[in-house]
C-alpha cells in the first residue's frame, strides 16, 4: 500500500510491502506520485519488480569476485576459500549470467 505526503515543494510516495525494503521516490506533483506508485505496486504483485542491478547483466564470476574482495578476507579460513573461489573463476560456469543458472 502506498502512502503520499507533501515534502516542502514536492510529493513523496512511499511503498511498504512485506518482504521488500521500503521504496520511496519524490515527485513534483501528487498525480505523478500516484501513477508511479500504482505502476510499482503492480510490478511487485506480478513479480517483475527488480531490486538493485538487473540479474541479466551479472555473471557468476562477477559475484564471486565481489565476494572474494569483500567477505573472504575477514574469514578464519580465507586461504582455502580463496583457492576454491579461484578454481570456480577458472570454470566456464563463471561466465554464465545469474538469470540463466
Amino acid at each position: 500500500m502506498a502512502t503520499f505526503r507533501k515534502r516542502s515543494s514536492s510529493w513523496q510516495a512511499r511503498i511498504q510491502r512485506k518482504g521488500f525494503p521500503d521504496i520511496t521516490k519524490s515527485f513534483p506533483s501528487k498525480s505523478e506520485a500516484i501513477h508511479w506508485a500504482k505502476q510499482v505496486e503492480s510490478e511487485i504483485h506480478l513479480g517483475i519488480y527488480q531490486l538493485g542491478p538487473n540479474p541479466n547483466d551479472t555473471t557468476l564470476g562477477e559475484l564471486l569476485i565481489r565476494y572474494l574482495e569483500n567477505i573472504t578476507p575477514y574469514k578464519k579460513g580465507f586461504q582455502a576459500e580463496t583457492f576454491r573461489i579461484n578454481s570456480w573463476l577458472r570454470s566456464p560456469l563463471s561466465l554464465r549470467y545469474i538469470s540463466t543458472l
